[in-house]
């Protein structure tokens, strides 16, 4: 039986959610998308997070507040 990762890398979540990592670092950059970053070039994103995003972004693409 697999385990879930708690972090994935940009690729891994644009992956999973059928985007591309531009899309992601974009949502990131407006600060929808809160990530992990440890240093300059190291990004993870939280597999809740993602899933917390995906939520508030999921009913016609407004989000709910």
């Amino acid at each position: 039986m697999a385990v879930e990762r708690q972090f994935l890398t940009l690729a891994e979540a644009a992956e999973e959610i059928g985007c591309t990592r531009r899309f992601l670092e974009t949502r990131i950059e407006d600060g929808e998308l809160r990530v992990f970053r440890p240093s300059t070039r190291l990004v993870r994103v939280r597999r809740a997070e993602l899933e917390r995003w995906i939520e508030r972004y999921s009913f016609g693409g407004k989000p709910l507040v």
